[in-house]
């Protein structure tokens, strides 16, 4: 590995760094009559990103998410700041559980007639290990089940983009994590089955999936093309004050409550990347979004080696998920 190879990962963490302090500007586009589903939409950013999005005229937000009594609190708590009512729904999802993903995705067929933003916010940091669907919980959460809603309701979205001449848009929910992942799984002959193993430290683990996840996503708008109907792009909203490391264990609690204290937007302020993500014009087609704008791209995602992990990552991806819905990843 070269020294600027090794180094690279450090510089766009000092890139994040900065960016951190960076001021954001307050989403002023224009929602009007459109229809968003957004994962995780009953807390911290997801929620605050749905109320912007109602805010902002949206004519549905479908709240996504599996604990329905803190969906239906957030639904209020919405109503009540925006003074609209009716435009928020609250849907069951779990992600843990693929049915639960399918009959979501049917859900939308038969109830929404467009569907504009497909926000895949949820995600979780687990410091347990638990298997779920066959798969280690995080690698099931943050990657397949995220990318078979994709693959499910894209067919929904291309039919909004013709009948209603926009450009929908896929944003998921990405983090600077995946420049520390040490991902050693990613030399096995099948990666999937190698992040099933018990020797990865939860915390990389979470690093693992959200740079997986960044590059099957990568490629999937490469595989759409450049003149897609739907735009496919990815964002990190920062450090920000959120419920994700509410299982990390002492004294790295304390450590990360002190640097949160310091540096960590609001969640209000956090959720303005992912508006503007889901908003964001065509060059941002398969790039990694961050403090409102396209980041560069760091040297191993964009060399040899990156390319050649997220074709076979892709293609892997590709076969689960066919083997939980036939059909789904022919596009």
């Amino acid at each position: 590995m070269s020294l600027s190879l090794f180094l690279d990962p450090y510089y766009w963490m000092l890139v994040g760094a900065v960016t951190q302090f960076k001021s954001l500007p307050e989403p002023t586009q224009d929602f009007t009559g459109k229809k968003i589903i957004i994962t995780g939409g009953n807390g911290g950013l997801g929620r605050e990103a749905a109320r912007t999005f109602v805010k902002l005229g949206a004519a549905t937000v479908v709240i996504a998410c599996r604990d329905l009594d803190s969906a239906e609190e957030a639904k209020t708590d919405i109503e009540t700041t925006t003074g609209r009512k009716g435009v928020v729904k609250v849907w069951q999802l779990d992600l843990k559980s693929f049915d639960s993903v399918k009959e979501l995705c049917r859900r939308a067929e038969r109830e929404l007639d467009r569907l504009d933003c497909l926000v895949e916010n949820a995600a979780v940091l687990s410091f347990s290990r638990e298997m779920a669907e066959g798969h280690e919980s995080s690698v099931t959460v943050n990657v397949i089940s995220p990318m078979l809603m994709v693959f499910m309701l894209l067919p929904l979205m291309r039919r909004t983009a013709v009948q209603f001449n926009v450009v929908p848009h896929v944003t998921t929910m990405s983090s600077d994590a995946h420049l520390g992942a040490k991902f050693p799984e990613r030399s096995q002959p099948n990666i999937f089955e190698a992040l099933k193993s018990e020797g990865s430290y939860q915390l990389d683990k979470y690093s693992t999936t959200k740079l997986v996840n960044l590059f099957v996503n990568r490629q999937l708008a490469e595989q759409l093309g450049p003149d897609s109907s739907v735009i496919v792009n990815m964002v990190s909203p920062g450090l920000c004050k959120t419920r994700l490391f509410r299982e990390m264990m002492f004294p790295f609690n304390y450590v990360f409550r002190m640097v949160e204290l310091a540096v960590a937007r609001t969640a209000e302020a956090g959720s303005r990347t992912l508006v503007h993500a889901a908003s964001a014009g065509r060059e941002s087609h398969g790039r990694y979004l961050e403090a409102c704008g396209i980041r560069g791209e760091e040297q191993f995602l964009g060399g040899e080696e990156g390319r050649k992990t997220q074709k076979k990552l892709y293609g892997e991806l590709r076969d689960i998920l066919e083997g939980i819905q036939p059909g789904a990843t022919k596009i």
